[in-house]
């Protein structure tokens, strides 16, 4: 991750790229590619907050409370 912490030169400009990565983790966070997806979606969010250049693992408190994810057939992503 450091290395994409570095600016990035590009035709003589120099780009800052800021991230936030999320993890999900079969099967604990869901069973199925969508719920995994959307587990992730929520912990990038939260590691973007957080601070650029960090990851995140996905809790079930992002979702709500325990199981929310897991719980709602249709989970939304904040």
């Amino acid at each position: 991750m450091d290395d994409l912490r570095r600016p990035l030169a590009l035709e003589g400009m120099a780009l800052n790229i800021e991230f936030g990565m999320g993890v999900s983790i079969y099967p604990r966070d869901g069973s199925g590619l969508d719920r995994l997806l959307q587990a992730a979606a929520l912990a990038a969010a939260a590691a973007y907050e957080s601070s650029s250049g960090q990851f995140q693992f996905y809790s079930a408190k992002m979702a709500g409370g325990e199981g929310a994810l897991r719980g709602s057939d249709s989970p939304q992503v904040a």
